[in-house]
Formats: structure tokens, C-alpha cells, sequence
């Protein structure tokens, strides 16, 4: 079943792009959740991450009050799935 989930999210994550549609939608959330869920905690960690590099959102004195529990709740499961239970 989570196989069937990356599929259907890569794919609407695909459409949008190659047909550049003019939505506020994105698949790219839903991907990344998909891949973590399904194991694939590198691709989904990236997505978490936003551009922003995993020590400085671990840094506790950088913690950025404009990003919300989902960014940083993400980004914990995403290490705990790989075991990182301290840093997450």
C-alpha cells in the first residue's frame, strides 16, 4: 500500500511539473510523507528540511518561531525512524 502511496504522490508531483499547471496544489508534502512512512527517510528528510541544513534546525538556540510543529515534527520522525531518538 505505501508503495502505491510514493507512486500516486511522485506522480502528481510529475503532472504538475511537466504540465505547468497554475495551481497552489502540490503533491511534494504528500510524496514526502510517503517516502518517510515507506522507509525512504533521505528523500523525505530533504523535503522536511526545506532548504534549511539538519544542524541548523537541531541548533536549539536557532529554533525559528515562523516554522510551526509540522516542519520540525516531520523532520523528528524522519530521525527517529532512523533511529536518532536523541536528536529528534
Amino acid at each position: 500500500m505505501r508503495g502505491l502511496a510514493i507512486e500516486w504522490a511522485q506522480r502528481g508531483v510529475d503532472l504538475k511539473a511537466s504540465a505547468n499547471l497554475d495551481t497552489t496544489h502540490d503533491c511534494g508534502h504528500t510524496l514526502a510523507l510517503a517516502e518517510r512512512d515507506g522507509g525512504q527517510i533521505e528523500p523525505a528528510l530533504k523535503h522536511f528540511l526545506d532548504g534549511e541544513s539538519l544542524d541548523k534546525v537541531l541548533d536549539p538556540n536557532l529554533v525559528d518561531p515562523e516554522r510551526n510543529g509540522v516542519f520540525y515534527g516531520n523532520i523528528g520522525r524522519c530521525l527517529q525512524f532512523q533511529g536518532k531518538n536523541d536528536a529528534a
